[in-house]
């Protein structure tokens, strides 16, 4: 097969997505591939909460692009235009909608602007009282991570909050996501997701390892969602149900679809990323 050079990946929010970075980085700095950059230097997105425009990014001066991986709002012509497809890939990651919205929710500290931050359980009584979508756009223009309060995933890969609620929108809007994207991973299935990517771009198993990046320690998250709280979340994220439901699925038809060569790659991937894990970190708080 032939490596794949261009590759324009759509980083989610609290989903594994930095250490996805961290790959796609080291893959252009060993290949001396161009990564476009946010135009502002003190920048680290895209100018997101808003769509991907081609004037947000750092000039090229006529430098073919390569890598696109920080934090951008799916926009599909602009970001065609300079990924122009089939040349490029194009991937992103997904998580369990129920564990990435707790994150984001905490992570993110909405209680505070909100003004449930006095209250025991803020994610809980948020989730019985959630605001109007109109009631909240005050809020979201003074805090702009407040745009990831409903159906996180689903906004930054570009559905707009009116649509959140029409089912057949919704269902459109899947559909299309499927046709534009080759490879959506799975947070909780990381190995094989990496493995199909892996398979994709036609790479080595040293391109892939990783070690997990920004990710909260034990003391820092919540131990347990009761199960009043997780039907909660799935139903005021509806749209991310959806679309994690049908992007799992689509990873586990691909992985069955490889038969066993895959599961073989798996295996030996594990095998050497925990060796260079353990060649490589010491025990402490390296992850803080």
């Amino acid at each position: 097969c032939q490596r794949v050079d261009h590759v324009l990946f759509l980083k989610t929010h609290k989903t594994g997505g930095s250490t996805v970075t961290n790959i796609l980085n080291r893959y252009a700095d060993k290949w001396n591939l161009t990564v476009v950059l946010p135009s502002q230097k003190h920048l680290f997105t895209f100018l997101w909460p808003t769509r991907f425009r081609l004037t947000y990014t750092a000039p090229l001066y006529k430098i073919d692009a390569n890598i696109l991986c920080n934090h951008a709002r799916y926009n599909s012509k602009p970001m065609h235009w300079l990924f122009p497809k089939p040349k490029t890939k194009y991937i992103s990651i997904l998580r369990d909608p129920v564990l990435q919205y707790e994150s984001v929710f905490n992570f993110m500290h909405f209680a505070n602007p909100l003004g449930f931050n006095q209250e025991i359980d803020p994610l809980g009584t948020f989730l019985k009282y959630p605001p109007s979508f109109k009631d909240s756009r005050p809020f979201m223009k003074k805090t702009l991570a407040l745009h990831l309060l409903r159906n996180p995933m689903m906004f930054d890969l570009g559905l707009d909050f009116r649509y959140f609620q029409n089912a057949t929108a919704v269902d459109h809007y899947l559909k299309f996501l499927n046709e534009e994207f080759d490879l959506v991973m799975i947070m909780e299935h990381f190995d094989e997701s990496l493995v199909l990517l892996k398979r994709l771009m036609c790479w080595t198993y040293e391109d892939i390892l990783y070690f997990k990046l920004n990710e909260r320690q034990d003391k820092h998250k919540r131990k347990s969602l009761d199960e009043e709280v997780r039907q909660d979340i799935l139903s005021w994220n509806r749209a991310d149900s959806l679309l994690y439901d049908h992007f799992n699925k689509t990873l586990w038809a691909k992985i069955k679809e490889q038969g066993a060569p895959f599961q073989r790659e798996l295996k030996i991937f594990r095998r050497i990323n925990k060796r260079i894990s353990n060649q490589c970190l010491q025990k402490g708080d390296y992850l803080d």
